[in-house]
């Protein structure tokens, strides 16, 4: 099995428990209700997308009852033909008088599907995108139209003047704009100029595939495969650039796609080879693991930091000065050993599951550790995750004797 990368923070002890949370800005997720509810309160999710090539009323009706049950606002995305957008497109305006949760109709994968439009016979295509704005826009003016496009359409002909005047372009509300190559994405800010240029009018989402695409396409256009590595790093090199896009208001928010953010074994495009090798399925889940787990990370540190306070259950450990702590990450654990309390020294530890407390409650559980664990307060310690071993050095057994042993506490399993 690939090496995964994962993140290792190293955590100071503190006596007071609490997290760094990150603005109310929100994020948007593909079908959001596939989401764990743990992970929409963690991304702060207030918007969804959703695909529907029904009816308008069936589609309606599917945005409904995921906005209801997610507390969200919905993209709803439809398909662009000459038989029935047009058509639809005066319905969903009518409907959405109604539905104050459906704030834009887009058309998902755009430049595809516009270019499919110039094989048929009938009205011009880019007649055919004006009159689908005109009708969306006929009874409820507010509603918003959007375009999902890709880096490597911005050059393409098909959004040039000649296929698609400036005077469409301008009349697009918002723009969906996804990398398609894993190396372009440490240069979105520059596609974001691009896009900006060719759409003058409309405001710029931030896609972000958040998940492992080496079976998708290559890394760069005619090359090779990514590697697992070099797909985690484009893609946090990506999504960092445009955290920095959105703190800047360059971009309104950031759009993951697929969902099934806590449930990632049960996204069912799995068993699809041109999504996943079918011998690497187990590597693809758990890079996407440690994707999303960076982009927690990413979207933190984007924003003003600010304290949070936790409620962790368990049986609450006592006040300990000079208790040493460290950061299993890749289980999401805090190790705190030692200290001193009203009692004097101790030797206990404990443990904090769900410690980053973004993903499940927080809880305290005293763990029964075997041989001769060191007296010891203001020791220095850290976590080695190749062993799953606490290392800790050093400390004060009185103010006038400061040990100096290196003792190590080795991790099988945690105390239930």
């Amino acid at each position: 099995m690939k090496t995964v990368r994962r993140i290792l923070y190293f955590a100071g002890a503190f006596l007071s428990l609490a997290a760094l949370g990150y603005g109310a800005t929100g994020v948007a997720v593909w079908s959001a209700q596939t989401n764990t509810t743990a992970w929409d309160q963690a991304l702060h999710v207030k918007y969804t997308r959703q695909g529907c090539s029904d009816t308008p009323t069936q589609c309606m009706s599917l945005i409904a009852s995921v906005a209801s049950s997610e507390n969200v606002k919905a993209t709803l995305h439809i398909p662009l033909n000459l038989s029935t957008t047009a058509a639809y497109s005066l319905q969903y305006s009518q409907l959405s008088l109604q539905a104050p949760y459906l704030f834009e109709v887009a058309i998902d994968d755009f430049v595809s599907q516009y270019k499919a439009l110039f094989r048929g016979s009938g009205a011009l295509p880019s007649t055919v995108v004006a009159t689908v704005i005109s009708n969306l826009k006929s009874a409820n003016t507010k509603l918003k139209f959007g375009a999902t496009i890709y880096e490597d359409d911005l050059s393409g002909v098909y959004l040039q003047n000649a296929n698609l005047p400036a005077a469409v372009r301008a009349r697009f509300d918002y723009v969906h704009l996804f990398i398609h190559y894993r190396e372009d994405g440490p240069n979105y800010a520059a596609y974001v100029a691009q896009a900006k240029t060719l759409f003058p009018h409309a405001r710029i989402i931030a896609g972000s595939y958040a998940y492992d695409r080496r079976a998708f396409l290559p890394c760069a256009p005619g090359g090779q495969a990514c590697t697992e590595q070099q797909d985690f790093d484009l893609f946090t090199q990506s999504l960092t650039v445009q955290a920095q896009e959105v703190a800047s208001g360059t971009v309104d928010h950031i759009e993951f796609y697929p969902g099934y953010f806590g449930a990632e074994e049960t996204w069912p495009s799995w068993s699809n080879p041109r999504e996943c090798d079918p011998t690497e399925i187990t590597e693809c889940i758990a890079n996407t693991k440690a994707m999303r787990q960076a982009a927690l990370g990413i979207l933190g540190s984007s924003a003003a930091a600010k304290w949070i306070q936790l409620a962790a259950g368990g049986s609450v450990p006592p006040a300990m000065d000079g208790a040493s702590a460290a950061m299993d990450s890749a289980d999401n654990i805090m190790i705190v050993f030692g200290g001193t309390t009203n009692s004097g020294h101790t030797n206990e530890t404990w443990i904090l599951t769900s410690a980053d407390g973004q993903v499940g409650a927080p809880q305290w559980l005293l763990m029964a550790a075997s041989g001769k664990p060191p007296l010891a307060d203001y020791s220095q310690g850290m976590y080695d995750p190749s062993s799953n071993r606490m290392i800790v050095y050093g400390g004060l057994r009185s103010r006038e004797q400061p040990p100096d042993r290196v003792r190590r506490l080795c991790r099988r399993q945690q105390s239930q």
